[in-house]
């Protein structure tokens, strides 16, 4: 395959704080919530065995994108009114871009070729860019 692209419900980076242990939970062998070390999914790992090139995902009311260990992550859940992260932004995870215009409704152009995917987050209302990725 050219490319390998897996979507998912939940994201395994996000500046939610509220989220942000579900996306360790997931992403990670094992995560600590409240002091407490757990087992977790270790679902990146697998990501990265499996070469895996694009993670969309949605779940957060926000545009987000990350790369990280060779993905590209596209957060794509600005399609619903309440644009928030939940339970706040956590100021100490570092995403490469998240839309801080907040878009209140939104959504998310692809294109795929042999040699690119170009990524085009829009706000619905306006169509207009609020960012891309190539």
């Amino acid at each position: 395959a050219t490319w390998k692209i897996v979507f998912g419900h939940h994201p395994l980076y996000t500046k939610s704080r509220g989220h942000g242990v579900g996306a360790r939970a997931l992403r990670d062998s094992q995560y600590t919530h409240k002091d407490v070390v757990s087992d977790g999914f270790n679902l990146e790992k697998v990501l990265v065995e499996g070469k895996v090139d694009v993670y969309f995902s949605g779940h957060e009311h926000m545009f987000e994108y990350h790369f990280a260990k060779g993905i590209h992550h596209f957060i794509c859940g600005a399609s619903i009114g309440t644009v928030r992260f939940h339970g706040g932004e956590d100021k100490n995870t570092d995403i490469a871009w998240y839309d801080q215009t907040k878009s209140k409704y939104g959504f998310v152009g692809v294109t795929v070729t042999d040699t690119d995917i170009d990524v085009v987050y829009y706000d619905a209302p306006t169509e207009t860019v609020v960012h891309s990725v190539k």
